[in-house]
């Protein structure tokens, strides 16, 4: 008799979600409510290791990568007539922005404007997508989409999009609602052996990884960015503190600095088959003596990895990356979006005292 189908996705949203509001999930419904399905998860290219007990991995397709989608939350930017869109910080001398401001350690007070996004509607496309994926499925198989209403009454919570057909999406109203961690199984994020064995073969001796994420986009966020001569004067001090360790460059093209060249004497980790770029970076991070970066989705992965981590970033985020690292893992958050190299330096030198 033919296994009824279950498809979790496709899941078109940020890295960062995936990890902390939908993988853990669809584990604990491939455990404890499918096991008897045929279990289908799609994300983009290499986030298998996200899905362990699924019977099958379906990548995204390249028609819709080179859509070259802002990803954001459960969803996307410009999911309907531009919105939602991009932020805009401008000066806000209102008393209330003032108090603001001195709240969150933050001058000159600023608030937001939002302003379209300059791209197609992905709703449509995220609809052409879903469609192609389930052509072959009949009445009697699932589908649960992350960007779609998920109920109550289906599931015990309320998770996803809540759109009514005519609304347009902003940030002035709250459309997105996550996956708590009391409704997930989160569990340490692990490569296949697939991942391991290609990593071998990158990195032939046995000396321990030092993860550097040097995050950089330009489209969304781009205050999260630290520059790039810090990273480089960062990346040279660390070669000189630690000698018997190798540094690996983490990332992907596109959100990363070093997509087209690493330093000297670093592995590169970025310009690697993105079928398996997730799966080698997770191994890497299996082996690394920790991990650093400015604030990014990245970081909450090696910390879901288990490796120490150091990040830095607002002030108003600090909390929420505690909170976020759900295993644990020993970990550091410096409250300054731009730090010195010399601060990060000594922040090193303290997290490598918290493993000892």
């Amino acid at each position: 008799m033919t296994k009824r189908k279950v498809l979790f996705g496709p899941f078109i949203g940020e890295f960062g979600w995936e990890l902390l509001f939908w993988q853990g999930w669809v584990l604990k419904q491939c455990r404890e409510n499918y096991q008897d399905f045929h279990k289908i998860a799609c994300s983009f290219p290499g986030r298998k290791p996200f899905y362990p007990d699924v019977d099958e991995f379906i990548d995204i397709p390249e028609w819709y990568i080179n859509l070259k989608p802002s990803c954001h939350a459960y969803y996307t930017d410009g999911w309907k007539n531009g919105l939602p869109g991009t932020l805009e910080k401008i000066n806000d001398f209102s008393p209330r922005g003032i108090i603001r401001a001195f709240r969150l350690k933050q001058w000159p007070p600023t608030k937001k404007k939002e302003l379209p996004f300059d791209g197609l509607n992905f709703h449509s496309e995220a609809e052409k997508l879903l469609s192609e994926l389930t052509k072959e499925f009949n009445e009697n198989d699932l589908v649960i989409t992350p960007w779609k209403k998920n109920l109550k009454k289906d599931f015990g919570l309320d998770f996803g999009i809540f759109l009514e057909n005519k609304e347009i999406p902003s940030y002035k109203k709250k459309y997105i609602y996550e996956i708590p961690f009391t409704h997930q199984t989160l569990e340490k994020i692990r490569p296949t052996s697939n991942g391991q064995n290609l990593f071998k073969k990158i990195h032939t001796n046995n000396q321990k990884i030092i993860a550097i994420f040097p995050r950089s986009r330009f489209f969304r966020r781009q205050d999260k960015n630290w520059s790039l001569d810090k990273y480089l004067k960062l990346i040279k001090i660390l070669q000189n503190k630690f000698p018997n360790e190798k540094i690996a460059i983490f990332g992907e093209p596109g959100g990363a600095y070093f997509s087209d060249c690493v330093p000297e004497n670093c592995i590169d980790l970025i310009n690697i088959d993105p079928k398996n770029r997730m799966d080698i970076q997770i191994a890497a991070l299996q082996n690394s003596l920790f991990a650093l970066g400015s604030m990014s989705g990245a970081i909450l992965v090696a910390l879901a990895s288990g490796t120490p981590s150091l990040t830095w970033g607002f002030l108003n985020e600090q909390l929420r990356y505690h909170r976020e690292n759900f295993l644990g893992t020993k970990f550091i958050y410096h409250s300054d979006i731009d730090p010195s190299v010399e601060t990060i330096s000594e922040y090193v030198d303290h997290l490598i005292r918290m493993g000892k």
